[in-house]
């Protein structure tokens, strides 16, 4: 029993040793660990914001060429009898007859800035209301009520210019457009032909000049304003007024003005409007003192 017992023994002796002389293949190899993965949402280090980004590939031959920008939407429709290239603004005071204050609404090729700007009309001459050295003039008043009828203020007009763009004063030279039942109406021209104003040529602006003394010689063969009521254009004021004459057909009696016919419109002054009167489509044949006639064409409140 000793000796088996004995053999046991030296079996598992042997058995440990060999397991000692073995090498451990885990103690040998190497440690290896992974990188964590990478978080999406992890916000990018300033090394990575630092990193050269790839450039944009080149554009190929083929690729459609890029769209071209939309042109400006034009600032307001040019109305009827407006000429092209004439720009808008807005009236912003009556001096006197012939000249007056307004301003663009943006700045364009005629009016470069959005600023107040003194303006004289051009080719007309209107009798003197303010002038520093002279007295106010036969149908001056008048002259200035006209042009504050055919643009007051606030009023959206139209102005152009000829060749030469300023006077002597610093003012604008212009031509002027107001607005009539849609239609443009040329103020310059309207002035004269219903006798408020002259025609008169600064060289070298002559684009309407024509025009101009068309409209004179008619309103002079009619009498109409100053040349049917002033003794000379530029006399006085204080111009004793001509006699009245004798009031036309149908006027409806002595309190008719006579410078209509067709319908009995009160005398001037008081200044009236058409909005002011019942009758509408009556015929000026004279000076026409309230301006009904804007258009000059001899009817009276054509609207």
């Amino acid at each position: 029993m000793r000796t088996g017992a004995a053999a046991v023994v030296a079996m598992l002796m042997l058995a440990g040793c060999e397991a000692a002389d073995t090498p451990s293949t885990a103690a040998d190899e190497p440690i290896t660990t992974s990188a964590p993965a990478e978080d999406p949402t992890e916000e990018p280090t300033e090394r990575d914001r630092d990193k050269p980004k790839p450039d944009k590939p080149e554009p190929d031959d083929n690729d459609p060429p890029p769209k071209p920008p939309k042109p400006p939407k034009p600032l307001k429709r040019t109305p009827a009898g407006v000429p092209r290239g004439a720009q808008l603004a807005v009236v912003d005071r009556i001096v006197d007859g012939d000249t007056l204050e307004l301003h663009a609404r943006r700045a364009g090729q005629v009016l470069r800035s959005t600023g107040v700007t003194d303006v004289r009309l051009l080719e007309i001459d209107t009798p003197e209301t303010v002038h520093p050295t002279e007295p106010v003039q036969c149908y001056g008043p008048a002259a200035s009520q006209a042009l504050a009828r055919l643009a007051p203020a606030g009023s959206t007009v139209w102005v152009l210019p000829d060749l030469e763009l300023q006077d002597q004063y610093d003012r604008s030279l212009l031509y002027l457009w107001s607005v009539r039942n849609g239609k443009g109406l040329f103020v310059n021209r309207a002035l004269v032909a219903r006798g408020f104003a002259k025609a008169s040529l600064y060289e070298p602006n002559d684009l309407y000049i024509d025009q101009m003394y068309a409209a004179e010689a008619q309103a002079r063969r009619t009498d109409k304003g100053l040349w049917g009521y002033c003794p000379r254009f530029g006399a006085p004021l204080n111009t004793p007024e001509p006699p009245a004459a004798d009031p036309p057909s149908g006027g409806g009696g002595g309190n008719c003005d006579p410078n209509y016919s067709g319908a009995c419109i009160p005398p001037y002054p008081p200044d009236l409007d058409c909005t002011e009167i019942d009758a509408q489509g009556f015929r000026s044949t004279g000076s026409d003192p309230h301006g009904f006639d804007a258009d000059g064409d001899g009817i009276a409140c054509d609207t």
